[in-house]
Parts: C-alpha cells; sequence; structure tokens
C-alpha cells in the first residue's frame, strides 16, 4: 500500500485520504526516514535518554539558581538524544497547555527556540 493511500472504514479496497491526510501520510514518512532511519543506520548514536524533558524534572539549588540533577526517571530509557530535545522544545517554547483547545494560544515561541537551540547545540556538540 502506498504511504499515500489508507483503507477507508467499510472499505476493501485502498483509497486516496484527501489533501489533509496527504500531509500526514507524508510527515510520518518524512519522520520514518529521519531520526529512527540515523538511529537504525548507526548515523545517530542511541544514548540514555530521559523522554520528559522539562524544567519541572530538574532540582535546581535556591542560592545558585543552577540545576543539582534530574529526577523523574521513571522515562530513562536508550533513544536518540533529539527525541529530548524536542520534547524539550515542546514544553519550554510552547506557552499554551499540551490540552489547550484553542488554537490560536498554540504557538512556538520562536525566541525561546533560538535559545533552546544554541545552548542544546553549544553543550552537546559532541554527544
Amino acid at each position: 500500500m502506498n504511504t499515500l493511500t489508507k483503507r477507508a472504514p467499510g472499505r476493501s479496497e485502498p483509497g486516496p485520504v484527501g489533501q489533509a491526510g496527504n500531509r500526514v501520510c507524508l510527515r510520518a514518512r518524512r519522520r520514518d526516514l529521519g531520526g529512527r532511519h540515523l538511529l537504525a543506520n548507526g548515523g545517530l548514536p542511541e544514548r540514555v535518554i530521559h523522554n520528559d524533558t522539562k524544567l519541572s524534572n530538574v532540582l535546581i539549588d535556591n542560592r545558585s539558581c543552577e540545576g543539582i540533577c534530574v529526577v523523574d526517571l521513571d522515562t530513562v530509557m536508550p533513544g536518540s538524544a533529539l527525541y529530548d530535545f524536542g520534547d524539550m522544545v515542546r514544553a519550554a517554547a510552547m506557552p499554551a497547555a499540551e490540552d489547550e483547545r484553542d488554537l490560536s494560544q498554540v504557538f512556538l515561541d520562536l525566541d525561546a527556540f533560538n535559545a533552546l537551540a544554541r545552548g542544546y547545540l553549544e553543550e552537546a556538540r559532541d554527544f
């Protein structure tokens, strides 16, 4: 079955899923060619990752305001550091709640994203 077709409910043959569905399929296909493909083929090293990267999972020293340690380790497992970066961006650069229903409130704060990317690349350069 072509990635741009999908079996419709009640149909035995796959058919086009429409313009929105095509975009979803294309994005899924690109994602498969991205991080997972690179991990599987050794292009990205597998690391121990947190999988819930957000500020509330870092214990902060009250005096120095520096991170002391990472907490909430129940989601730690092997994977790509890019997963943690993406999760951190979602948590820190998107001010809306995860379950926000008003889509006008859902946006990416580009200043926050750029700061995260600069800091991450500076610190993770040798990963």
